[in-house]
């Protein structure tokens, strides 16, 4: 993170594909930050990530009491935007997506989880 700077984080949808085995998180990042940093920082450092901690936004069923992690490929890639690779000019918006399980039918709200900051509660999963 960037002292003196913030960003502020909004779930754009939770979406559940044709299919329905997977649900897409989108969200939208908006960096504000003071002059003289960096123009177009990447979404790695503005949620302040170190090499021993990774984003890792979570989805939780409050229904079922199960917790989500982004589902990976056959190959152990998890299935998301990449932190690193993905740069958002400052105040100005960018997305980002994560790939998840889709949770039952009945569930028809979760609760997203950014850390480190608060939950956003009773998000709508959208099918």
């Amino acid at each position: 993170m960037y002292p003196g700077g913030k960003v502020d984080i909004d779930v754009m949808s939770m979406r559940v594909s044709e299919g329905g085995k997977l649900m897409v998180l989108t969200l939208r990042f908006t960096p504000h930050l003071p002059a003289g940093s960096e123009d177009r920082p990447r979404i790695y450092d503005l949620i302040g990530q170190t090499p021993l901690k990774s984003f890792e936004p979570a989805l939780v069923d409050t229904v079922n009491l199960k917790r989500y992690s982004v589902v990976k490929d056959d190959q152990e890639n998890e299935l998301k935007s990449d932190d690193i690779s993905t740069v958002i000019a400052n105040n100005h918006s960018g997305l980002a997506t994560y790939t998840f399980a889709a949770p039952p039918a009945n569930v028809t709200e979760m609760n997203v989880h950014v850390d480190p900051w608060q939950p956003f509660s009773t998000i709508p999963v959208q099918r």
